[in-house]
């Protein structure tokens, strides 16, 4: 059986002792947080009749942060918060899953088109309104600022990101999200700090397999694959997504596992066949590795494996 997140060892000098009482109290209010939210999810599965808005909302938080790419998941969410509002107008938090929920619901490539606009608005209204109602909650900095990373504002999605932070330094979905946002802009060393400051608080964050992709990309991008090829594992053993299995890749390149690399590239190319493209690939590395001829030497390893794998 898995020991309670508060039974870990903290070992530090004995005149560091009001420091660690500080360690303590935020490493178990961290890990504390998602084990009440599954608790809440858990009575709204089990009770789905006369429940209290908090466990609704808090049931549709859940399961949207279970699986970021499942849009008739979203669509149901923007339903059920919907009704709550109708409920509640002031319902702050409803407000903010809303409004996370329009963001999801989009594809990025479609974001010219008249419905992802509607929703982009939807976004808008319900994020403002959000803060509005409840500017001191970290929880709702987050959720805006995933919410606007998703519409591509980055810098905008970073500062609420920071909000949350000054609100409360050990929220840890900030921690990560700051620093999956800030891998995009090529801050790869400060991504990485961030995102481990995350899971040691909080490692059973419904997320945590997002993260764990994203530092396998870090670590594929600095240069130590090994390590890139143990997070991106952890994190596609919990849910393969797009970027743990490009991680798996470009790790398995990186260490010369040939025949891991095909079977991961055909992996992808089955699973993804409208990313899973050289000109794709090459727009991500673009974004993630600044350095010119270190992204090179990365697609000369990773382009052949997808060519050979693609489907003829």
């Amino acid at each position: 059986m898995a020991l309670p997140p508060w039974s870990q060892r903290f070992d530090v000098p004995l005149d560091d002792l009001f420091e660690l009482d500080d360690v303590v109290t935020s490493e178990i209010v961290a890990a504390l947080v998602p084990e009440l939210r599954r608790a809440e999810a858990r009575r709204a599965r089990e009770n789905p009749v006369d429940l209290d808005a908090w466990s609704r909302v808090n049931a549709t938080w859940l399961s949207l942060q279970n699986d970021l790419t499942d849009k008739a998941l979203a669509r149901k969410a923007i339903d059920d918060m919907q009704a709550v509002l109708q409920e509640d107008a002031d319902f702050a938090l409803a407000h903010a899953v809303l409004a996370y929920a329009h963001s999801l619901v989009v594809e990025p490539a479609h974001e010219d088109t008249g419905q992802p606009n509607a929703h982009r608005e939807a976004f808008v209204t319900h994020s403002r309104r959000a803060n509005a109602l409840d500017p001191d909650d970290p929880a709702i900095r987050h959720l805006v600022g995933v919410g606007m990373a998703n519409f591509r504002m980055a810098e905008e999605a970073q500062r609420s990101f920071r909000k949350a932070l000054e609100i409360n330094p050990d929220y840890a979905p900030a921690l990560g999200s700051l620093g999956v946002s800030l891998m995009y802009v090529g801050r790869t060393e400060e991504a990485i700090a961030l995102i481990e400051r995350a899971l040691r608080l909080s490692p059973r964050e419904p997320q945590a397999y997002h993260w764990q992709s994203h530092l396998g990309l870090a670590f594929n991008i600095i240069g130590e694959p090994k390590r890139a090829l143990e997070f991106a594992k952890a994190a596609t053993e919990r849910r393969a997504t797009l970027m743990g299995r490009v991680a798996l890749l470009m790790a398995h390149c990186q260490l010369g596992n040939t025949r891991e690399a095909d079977i991961i590239a055909h992996d992808l190319q089955n699973a993804l066949p409208g990313f899973a493209t050289a000109a794709n690939l090459t727009r991500l590395m673009q974004q993630l590795v600044p350095d010119e001829d270190r992204r090179e030497k990365m697609l000369q390893m990773v382009v052949p494996h997808l060519s050979a794998t693609a489907p003829s």
